[in-house]
């Protein structure tokens, strides 16, 4: 079980350097839409936009950083994850459970999106998402008529 918490303001300064690490790490499967640098300048800029997540573990311990991006569509919302540096592709499926629920807070969000590697496919798919494109997608509210 995963404890996820907002990294705001001055901590996403004071940790960038631990913070860039983690997003570069999941970058390095990427086609170089977003730098590390980019990620959290707009985290900064546009909060409403871009977060910065920490991941703790049991013992509340930071084992990774994911980055997600508010995205508004014509029909609905989405919470789009960017990057996920940090975490096992076993545990994914884990942590993207613990995820969804606290998404599920905010109304305004209607689907998850998440642009990765193939290999996630399988394991999200066993958790309740869909592949659409390249993109996994989960939807918290509504149809499913996207």
């Amino acid at each position: 079980m995963y404890t996820i918490k907002r990294i705001e303001d001055e901590k996403l300064l004071s940790r960038f350097d631990e913070i860039k690490g983690n997003i570069n790490k999941a970058l390095t499967y990427s086609d170089g839409e977003w730098t590390a640098y980019q990620i959290v300048q707009q985290a900064i800029a546009n909060p409403g936009l871009f977060q910065v997540w920490d991941i703790l573990d049991k013992h509340y311990k930071s084992v990774a950083i994911a980055t997600t991006r508010f995205l508004e569509y014509n029909n609905f919302n989405s919470i789009h994850i960017i990057t996920l540096g940090g975490i096992a592709n076993g545990d994914f499926p884990l942590w993207a459970n613990e995820f969804e629920k606290m998404i599920k807070q905010f109304p305004q969000v209607d689907y998850l999106e998440f642009t990765g590697r193939r290999g996630l496919v399988k394991g999200l798919t066993k958790a309740g998402w869909d592949e659409k494109y390249t993109t996994m997608r989960k939807q918290l509210k509504g149809d499913n008529n996207v």
